[in-house]
């Protein structure tokens, strides 16, 4: 169910005022970026794809039912926007943009959590990110969506099968192979990395 706060936000967004939508842009710009960007692999691609998903977001408000959170519904136009365009071959990724840029990323995400992180860590997670990196492409989208909302985002298997509008084995099923690939092609790392199926 929707929170009470996201409620009278997404009511005062219905009834046309523009600061509400702003308001709303300013909560999830962060979150949606990072997300579009584990996704795309590339920062322009993301901020593209962001822009688009806030646009529909506007768009579509009106079809916005409450019984849904409303980052699962952000989410929900996002995954499937890059899906899109990724059968469409829209996105071109630039291997070292990904690399250098996400690395910096997942440095800002882990000093949300962290106090101090020493260079060595920075280094091994610096290293480890490019094998992940590379390890990701080998999933379909699906598999990557859902191992990047349940994995990155920390969202329940329920709530990205809200996003699908799929079942909650559905859900197991995407995330179970992308986590046989990924523990496959990082072996080596299994371990460190925590893989887990569930």
């Amino acid at each position: 169910m929707i929170e009470a706060e996201n409620r009278q936000l997404i009511m005062r967004i219905k009834q046309g005022h523009k600061e509400a939508f702003r308001e709303l842009v300013e909560i999830y710009k962060k979150p949606l970026y990072y997300y579009c960007f584990r996704l795309c692999r590339n920062h322009a691609d993301a901020e593209d794809l962001s822009q688009e998903v806030f646009i529909k977001v506007y768009q579509k408000i009106e079809q916005f039912r409450e019984e849904a959170k409303i980052q699962t519904w952000i989410y929900r136009i996002a995954s499937n926007a890059f899906i899109d365009k990724k059968r469409r071959k829209v996105f071109v990724i630039s291997e070292t943009d990904s690399f250098d840029r996400d690395t910096q990323i997942d440095t800002e995400v882990m000093q949300s959590h962290e106090s101090e992180i020493t260079p060595d860590r920075k280094t091994e997670s610096s290293i480890i990110q490019k094998h992940i990196d590379r390890a990701m492409q080998k999933l379909s989208d699906k598999e990557k969506t859902v191992f990047i909302l349940k994995h990155y985002e920390g969202l329940a298997i329920k709530e990205i099968a809200a996003i699908f509008k799929t079942s909650d084995g559905t859900v197991k099923s995407h995330l179970f192979r992308a986590v046989q690939k990924l523990q496959s092609a990082l072996a080596f790392y299994r371990s460190d990395l925590g893989l887990e199926e569930s």
